[in-house]
């Protein structure tokens, strides 16, 4: 369940904070300056990101809705294809990050959220808005959602800082949209010159392409090769190997989040397009 963040660019620092709040909180936000890779057509990949997307968070300021510039032609976009949604579907998630005016009727005809009063319940309100959709859209009963995101929420703030590890396994599962299960096995190692290397041992659990579905239980490696960022606790590898004979796996491109206790690794994937497989993954080891 993708989320489109539209922002000015003076508001960039803004966007970014909410775009590591929601990927905290295991969701899958969408930011140009995050997801759109050097030489790709930027227009074009806005325009289908926000297609692709089931929440649309735009921040207002006075930066944004004061004069013309491309944040006005994501809205289009979205309004567009509001119109093709139910009635009652939220799509477009308004949110002032200062006491600007707003002069759009479409915009104004929206509850939106006050996020300078208040970040935290600004962010737990937008939160709880996209995990009811998402509970809906799969048939679960959610029950007391803020009171759960508040209980999570302590449990994050609570969490001690740990130092970055310099070898780590963790084990969990890689989705997709279209449907492909894997259990995945992840190795790194993180070197004094923030390279990082290592490997993930795939096995294919799920897969809607016949071909595939003959394959589940099938298992492959791809070595993986970047850099990482202690203090943004971030990983960014890419798979440059592969050892796969029943061809199974591509080499993706990974950007990983660490948890602060190093228990946790949780992000997307990419080949060659958009950002769309989910990895989540638990410690069974750090050094």
């Amino acid at each position: 369940m993708k989320i489109f963040i539209s922002y000015a660019h003076e508001d960039q620092d803004y966007a970014l904070k909410i775009y590591n709040d929601l990927l905290d909180a295991n969701l899958n936000p969408w930011l140009d300056v995050e997801k759109i890779l050097p030489g790709q057509n930027w227009k074009t990949i806005v325009t289908k990101a926000i297609q692709e997307s089931s929440f649309f968070i735009a921040l207002l300021s006075s930066n944004s809705i004061s004069r013309k510039g491309y944040m006005q032609k994501e809205l289009k976009i979205a309004f567009n294809f509001v119109e093709e949604l139910p009635v009652n579907e939220i799509f477009i998630i308004p949110v002032r990050i200062d006491e600007c005016i707003l002069f759009d009727e479409k915009l104004k005809e929206l509850h939106w959220v006050d996020m300078f009063r208040s970040y935290e319940n600004a962010i737990k309100k937008i939160i709880s808005v996209i995990i009811e959709k998402k509970c809906k859209k799969n048939n679960i009963i959610c029950n007391n959602i803020e009171e759960n995101l508040d209980n999570s929420n302590d449990t994050i703030k609570n969490q001690k800082l740990l130092k970055f590890p310099k070898f780590g396994n963790w084990v969990g599962n890689w989705t997709s949209p279209k449907g492909y299960l894997f259990e995945c096995n992840i190795q790194l190692s993180f070197e004094s010159d923030n390279k990082a290397r290592g490997k993930i041992d795939w096995t294919l659990q799920r897969a809607p392409n016949t071909i595939l579905k003959t394959k589940v239980g099938s298992q492959a490696v791809e070595y993986l090769i970047g850099t990482y960022s202690a203090k943004e606790r971030l990983i960014e590898v890419r798979g440059y190997d592969k050892n796969d004979p029943d061809g199974i796996i591509a080499q993706d491109f990974y950007r990983l989040k660490m948890s602060k206790d190093n228990l946790v690794i949780r992000g997307e994937t990419q080949y060659w397009g958009d950002w769309q497989g989910a990895i989540i993954a638990n410690s069974i080891a750090v050094n």
